[in-house]
Parts: structure tokens; C-alpha cells; sequence
């Protein structure tokens, strides 16, 4: 047995997803380049083969960057990925250090039209408040709310519905930071449909939007690549996927 393949089994006989969390950051910092490498690539073709436990464990690297913390390291990993073929891996290394730059060169935006008109005349921290608490047919004007934090407080109301968050992943136009909240929300961002509306959104920062392409169905990635309201970037990412997810069906 490998050193990496050794690491997958860990991984595999962990089920708290926390901890799942932990042992990939302990992975990314402390195993050699190469060996974290293959195991980022071995449990990302796992998944897109539909291999269960793979699939579970992918979930946890939707925010690769909460994972994969050292720059300088994250990389070095992308570089050797990068130069191995490791196209699953890649994605990854790529979408962590892209999510640190966008976050500093990140700006405050004019998002005031984008609130729903008869919460207009509110203040960011009245909507706020109200997100806690909206009733059902508030929560249906909120949902397309720019404020991540708004968003997060819909996220958490016990009144709101999938067909809600459904219709916030769907929004347009809108900002990435919020559709990145429906991202950080675990109990929304584990539904598939949930993860596909997010993906096809084109508002979504392609940074944010390539992580999910991995814990999709191939005939979903395949959809987003051939969709053309989104970044090229973003679809080239998809065909890469698409082909490794053939791969990995067709040898398991």
C-alpha cells in the first residue's frame, strides 16, 4: 500500500466531518508534496466515480481555502499538480489561493439596488434583524438580498424552504459574496440541487463556483460546460472535470 493510499483509507475511516476537516489540513501541511498531491487527486476521481465515501468527503473541500491555509504551500502543491496532470487537484490548489487574492483585492460595491424595493428604505442592521425572524412571505423578498449576512440569517430561519434558497442560488443579478454564504451554509450546500443552481449562476466567482464541479453528476458538469452565460474560465474547468469523471466511471 502506498503512503497515499494509506492516507485515503484514514480519511475514509473518519466519519465526523470535522474531523475530516482537520486530518486534510494536517495532510495539505505536513505530508510530502507528492503524496498530498495523489491524495487530493485519488479522492476527487473517487467521487467523480460516485464512490460514496469519497463523495462525502469532498463536500468538505467546497471551501478549499478553510483547508488548504499555507499560500507558499498551497502553491507548491498547484505547481507540482499542475506538472503530474493531477487535473482534480489542481482545481483545488488553484481555487484556494484565487479565494485568498479575491479577498484582498476585494472592494466595497453599490449594492443598494439590489435589495427588494419595499425593504429599501431599512437599514442594513433593521434587515439584518429582520432576516431572523422573517415570516415566509418576507423571507421570499429577502432572498435576493446582497448582504452576506442577511443572507445567512434566511439561511438559518426555521421558516425557509428549499424552494427559497433555491430561488437565492438563482438570483440575478447578484453578488458572489452572498451566494458564497449559501455555500458556507452546510445544511443548504450538502442538496444538490442546491450546489447545481449555485454552480449555474454566473455571478458566482469562478474561484468559488470550481470546487463545486467535483461533487456533482458527470451529466451536471457536462451541463455547466456547455452553458454558455458563464466564464470561459469556468467552463474549461467543467470540461477538464467532465473528462476526468468519464475516466474514473469507465475504469470503476
Amino acid at each position: 500500500m502506498t503512503q497515499a493510499s494509506d492516507v485515503v483509507r484514514k480519511l475514509r475511516a473518519v466519519s465526523e466531518p470535522a474531523a475530516r476537516v482537520a486530518l486534510l489540513a494536517e495532510l495539505a501541511a505536513t505530508a510530502s508534496a507528492d503524496v498530498a498531491v495523489s491524495v487530493l487527486e485519488d479522492i476527487g476521481r473517487a467521487a467523480l466515480g460516485r464512490e460514496p465515501v469519497a463523495s462525502e468527503i469532498v463536500l468538505s473541500l467546497m471551501r478549499p481555502a478553510s483547508v488548504l491555509v499555507d499560500e507558499v504551500r498551497c502553491s507548491l502543491l498547484a505547481d507540482l499538480a499542475r506538472e503530474s496532470q493531477a487535473v482534480v487537484a489542481l482545481q483545488w490548489l488553484w481555487s484556494a489561493n484565487e479565494a485568498r487574492a479575491a479577498a484582498k483585492r476585494r472592494e466595497s460595491a453599490d449594492t443598494q439596488g439590489l435589495v427588494d424595493r419595499t425593504l429599501a428604505s431599512m437599514t442594513l442592521g433593521e434587515r439584518r434583524a429582520l432576516a431572523r425572524r422573517a415570516t415566509r412571505d418576507q423571507i421570499m423578498r429577502l432572498v435576493g438580498d446582497p448582504d452576506a449576512v442577511v443572507v445567512t440569517h434566511v439561511l438559518n430561519n426555521p421558516r425557509v424552504t428549499e424552494a427559497n434558497v433555491l430561488a437565492m442560488c438563482s438570483k440575478r443579478p447578484t453578488v458572489t459574496t452572498a451566494l458564497e454564504a449559501v455555500i458556507d451554509a452546510a445544511a443548504w450546500s450538502r442538496r444538490l440541487p442546491v450546489r447545481i443552481a449555485l454552480a449555474h449562476n454566473p455571478h458566482l466567482a469562478v474561484h468559488a463556483a470550481v470546487p463545486l464541479l467535483v461533487t456533482l453528476p458527470t451529466k451536471s458538469i457536462g451541463k455547466l460546460r456547455d452553458d454558455e452565460a458563464l466564464s470561459p474560465s469556468l467552463r474549461l474547468a467543467a470540461s477538464r472535470i467532465c473528462e476526468a469523471a468519464r475516466a474514473a466511471n469507465s475504469s470503476s
